[in-house]
């Protein structure tokens, strides 16, 4: 994976808010959110830049996706 991704293009999103792991969290996409993590360029409890520095956990409750939520906690976010 690390051949084939630009990493420096997928850390920050508009404004600098998000990254990958936050967008692939609002849009429901646990494969991605699986590939992300195995990279080791994601940390599953990285906040983004919003004022509230919100997890990818919290995005995915927001978003009501429970199968992601649920997929972050397997992978160790803290539920606190």
């Amino acid at each position: 994976i690390n051949k084939r991704i630009n990493w420096s293009k997928v850390f920050n999103g508009k404004n600098g808010q998000d990254n990958a792991l936050h967008y692939a969290a609002r849009l429901g996409k646990i494969t991605l959110i699986d590939l992300l993590i195995e990279s080791g360029h994601f940390k599953v409890d990285d906040v983004n830049n919003s004022e509230n520095q919100d997890t990818a956990l919290l995005i995915a409750c927001d978003s009501g996706f429970v199968d992601v939520a649920t997929r972050l906690i397997e992978l160790g976010a803290d539920v606190n």
